[in-house]
């Protein structure tokens, strides 16, 4: 789904291949992202991400570590980011973004597993909804259940969303 300020709605999902009671996938993650243009410039990038939320309860937490450039701010030193871990490859204009209403902002995002990354004049959110939001049946059983309502709806809340989001950053 395209929109103003160039908004991009996809779904993703992550797992890992291994032998479960029902199927053979963990799924790790499954949600939207949302890409849209930021209307400011960044200087560099920044990742703001709640790993204990997102992934069983930080299990995996080697999956977040400081990409290439990048230095993980000090818990300490900012506060209310007990919820989430901060990465910044210019630590003045992190500093920057992450205002007070800014962090705040975040922790209320916490529940919802959101994470953001900005890199230049781009946001990109992800929100594990636990949905893929237009999932068409596989088989003559689920076009049986299916019901094009409940997808309207979805895709509906999901687009709400999504102009929710770009308005806080605008």
């Amino acid at each position: 789904m395209k929109h103003q300020n160039n908004l991009q709605i996809t779904n993703l999902y992550a797992y890992s291949p291994k032998k479960q009671t029902v199927g053979t996938h963990a799924y790790e993650f499954i949600g939207q992202i949302f890409s849209f243009n930021y209307s400011s410039h960044f200087d560099g990038q920044l990742r703001v991400i709640p790993p204990d939320k997102l992934l069983e309860n930080g299990r995996n937490r080697g999956y977040f570590a400081p990409c290439e450039g990048e230095i993980k701010i000090d818990v300490k030193d900012i506060p209310h980011n007990e919820n989430y871990d901060i990465y910044c490859s210019n630590i003045e204009a992190a500093r920057n973004f992450l205002t007070p209403a800014m962090l705040a902002w975040f922790d209320k995002q916490v529940p919802r597993g959101l994470t953001f990354f900005l890199t230049g004049n781009h946001i990109y959110l992800a929100i594990q909804s636990n949905l893929i939001i237009f999932d068409p049946p596989k088989n003559i059983a689920a076009w049986k259940k299916w019901n094009i309502e409940e997808i309207a709806w979805r895709i509906k809340a999901m687009t709400q969303t999504a102009m929710q989001l770009t308005e806080i950053f605008q």
